[in-house]
């Protein structure tokens, strides 16, 4: 008589599991994904050579929104002129030398 409650009580209880693992897959994915971006974004800082103090600076700029454009394009070329002509000169030096160093390197593993 009630067969077809049991057969459904089943199939719900089995879609459960299946959601329960579903579910920690899903968290587990999450975070190989934050991850894996914080050490892109590491990496990217350490290949900057900038100490914290000038990433600091960096992004309080761009959280500012004193450097527009930045993420509507790849044009960072103004909005470095920009940071370095209020920077300090031995900052701005720094972050010259950096920078150049950097885009030497970049061409380097492109040429590659």
């Amino acid at each position: 008589m009630f067969e077809r409650l049991e057969k459904y009580r089943a199939e719900l209880m089995k879609a459960k599991a299946r959601r329960a693992d579903l579910d920690a897959k899903i968290k587990e994915l999450e975070r190989k994904c934050k991850e894996e971006e914080n050490a892109q974004i590491h990496g990217m800082v350490h290949a900057m050579n900038m100490t914290p103090e000038q990433l600091q600076k960096v992004l309080a700029k761009v959280s500012e929104g004193k450097l527009p454009g930045v993420f509507e394009d790849d044009d960072y070329d103004e909005d470095l002129d920009q940071i370095i002509a209020e920077m300090d000169a031995e900052e701005a030096k720094e972050v010259e030398e950096d920078m150049k160093n950097y885009l030497d390197s970049e061409d380097v593993s492109n040429e590659n």
